[in-house]
């Protein structure tokens, strides 16, 4: 007896993003815990250094994609008043066991889900370059992506052409703050322990002296303004 088997087997069809002009994909890291759907960046990206190589290293794009559930949504710097949105280093952590040492992530990405907003899953927090008098220098903005709009200007006159960093390190519990830490070629070091909100975003970034510390030029971080020149606020200044 003869006997045939013939299995069906069905597929997916691929789906064809050809119109989108993606030269990277970036990850989404540390989102909530339930929000399981994947999601990434496709970014028309390019290195964000004008003399490569250099260190840090960083991106820079004019336009992404945020892919959810396999459906893009095309975000542009334009459309939030910006030239260019800017990578950043995500660093998350995790509850140490006693076993595992150096856990956790550290990954380049364009957005990110800010802590302390469980009770907003959805909410892309990313930053935004614009250019000042020069080509060299400008402002550096906090945006909601997700609602296309501006948070909180985190700088002024940021050189983000050169050696810029921007570091978020999240807290290990979703309902905290996370940190952020940023430099730039012209030796500013700001550090904010907490990161701005709609609400209290314009209070936190320059009212509140406890959540933008102060550092010298060196780096050393001080207790109060000293004699010459300080940073903090994200703009030197002096005391006489």
């Amino acid at each position: 007896m003869l006997m045939v088997i013939v299995i069906i087997q069905s597929a997916k069809a691929q789906q064809n993003f050809s119109d989108i002009k993606g030269r990277a994909i970036f990850p989404i890291v540390n989102k909530y815990e339930g929000n399981t759907s994947i999601e990434f960046i496709a970014a028309d990206a390019i290195d964000g250094n004008r003399y490569a190589p250099r260190i840090p290293h960083y991106y820079r794009t004019e336009k992404m994609w945020h892919f959810k559930d396999g459906t893009p949504c095309l975000i542009q710097a334009s459309d939030l008043g910006g030239d260019w949105f800017v990578s950043l280093n995500y660093i998350s952590q995790t509850k140490g066991n006693g076993v595992t040492w150096n856990s956790g992530a550290n990954t380049t990405q364009f957005v990110f889900h800010p802590g302390n907003h469980s009770s907003e899953k959805e909410v892309l927090y990313a930053f935004l370059w614009k250019y000042g008098d020069d080509v060299y220098h400008g402002n550096l903005y906090l945006v909601d992506v997700t609602n296309s709009k501006v948070i909180a200007l985190i700088t002024s006159n940021f050189k983000g052409m050169d050696r810029a960093s921007i570091n978020v390190f999240a807290s290990m519990n979703c309902d905290a703050d996370d940190m952020l830490v940023i430099t730039d070629e012209d030796k500013t070091f700001l550090v904010y322990n907490q990161l701005p909100s709609e609400t209290s975003g314009l209070k936190v970034m320059y009212k509140d002296i406890k959540n933008n510390e102060t550092y010298t030029l060196s780096g050393r971080k001080l207790d109060k303004p000293q004699k010459g020149i300080n940073i903090a606020k994200g703009k030197k200044f002096v005391v006489k």
